[in-house]
């Protein structure tokens, strides 16, 4: 199984649905794709319809998903600064001005 995370490609959703109208167990087609059961239970249930598993809408939900997801503008606070910026990060939390002053 690959280490880190990846989104399922359209191919692996193909696969996904072939194997679901073979009868295949989720747990047989992550092991096909390469994929931890909890990846593939996920994707059949997000996106098992009246009609079942179909991949086409599938991938469109998912590729909606992550537009949405990545247009959510993020919380600056100091931990999302990193332990450099601590003091500029408490002032963030604080609402304090931190321009520098006038020489």
């Amino acid at each position: 199984m690959p280490s880190g995370y990846h989104h399922l490609t359209f191919e692996k959703r193909c696969q996904i649905e072939a194997l679901l109208e073979k009868g295949d167990s989720l747990r047989s087609i992550a092991r096909a794709l390469g994929c931890h059961v909890s990846t593939i239970s996920r994707e059949v249930k997000r996106n098992t319809g009246q009609r079942g598993y179909q991949m086409k809408p599938a991938q469109r939900f998912a590729t909606e998903r992550r537009r949405v997801a990545s247009s959510v503008p993020r919380k600056m606070t100091a931990a999302s600064l990193g332990p450099d910026r601590g003091d500029a990060g408490l002032a963030l939390e604080s609402g304090a001005d931190i321009r520098p002053s006038p020489a």
